[in-house]
Order: C-alpha cells, then sequence, then structure tokens
C-alpha cells in the first residue's frame, strides 16, 4: 500500500520508491521486535492463511464462534468482573483541615 502511495499518489520515480522500502523494511525489522511485536509470519503447510497477532502469535484462519445469548441476566453475571475506577490520589489530600474565614 505504501508503494502504490507512492507511485501514484506522489509520483515518485521507481528507484526512489525501492530505496524507501527498504529503508523502511529495515527499520521495522528493528523496531519491532524491540516493541515485543513478532512480525514476520510463518507460511502455512496447507496455504491457510495466517494473521500475525501483536503478541507475537500467529493465528490461524479461525473465526470466533457466535454464541447465542438465551438468558441475559444469567449471561451477564458469568462474565468476569473488573476492577473498577481507583483513585489516583488519596482522598485526605483533598480534605481541608482548618476553618476558611
Amino acid at each position: 500500500s505504501v508503494t502504490t502511495y507512492l507511485r501514484d499518489g506522489a509520483k515518485m520515480a521507481e528507484e526512489q520508491i525501492s530505496a524507501i522500502t527498504t529503508q523502511g523494511q529495515a527499520a521495522l525489522s528493528q523496531i519491532l521486535p524491540s516493541l515485543g511485536i513478532n512480525a514476520t509470519a510463518e507460511s502455512s503447510e496447507n496455504g491457510e492463511k495466517q494473521e500475525v497477532v501483536a503478541n507475537g502469535e500467529i493465528k490461524k484462519g479461525e473465526k470466533s464462534k457466535t454464541v447465542i445469548i438465551e438468558d441475559v441476566r444469567a449471561w451477564k453475571a458469568s462474565l468476569p468482573v473488573s476492577q473498577g475506577a481507583t483513585a489516583v490520589r488519596e482522598l485526605s489530600e483533598f480534605e481541608e483541615v482548618g476553618a476558611k474565614l
């Protein structure tokens, strides 16, 4: 998509486009592993499409299953509870000890 934009949108020469894409690939191969992202997808033996997820795990061509919810209350009750909001500062910092006149 970057090559198409540079060729069609920015009207750059092919030499410049190949230089930019080479530099970009070299930079990404250094930056992504330092962020913990494995961006090299291995080819599947049976030709199945694979997708690389942010944590480096390869996600095979599986789709999530549709779940039919018959009892909404029971379904909501089965969901895990989040921790909720936590205070950034202690409330005692906002208390006023002395009376204002």
